[in-house]
């Protein structure tokens, strides 16, 4: 059983006659967050907009 960090209400179980395409973004969103790989491409990232005009931050954007 894995308990997601960014929601502690989630519970994924990986019982195949209850395992939906769903629960597999979730995982992939989970691993992404642990290993750190969105961190890892914003800091490679180069965002030209001016910073007074960006709404959502280039993190936020990634993880959509």
């Amino acid at each position: 059983m894995i308990r997601p960090a960014f929601s502690g209400a989630i519970r994924v179980e990986a019982r195949q006659e209850r395992l939906t395409c769903d629960a597999r973004a979730i995982l992939l969103r989970e691993l992404v967050g642990r290993i750190g790989l969105i961190d890892w491409l914003c800091d490679r990232m180069l965002h030209p907009q001016d910073p007074e005009l960006i709404t959502h931050p280039l993190a936020e954007l990634l993880l959509l």
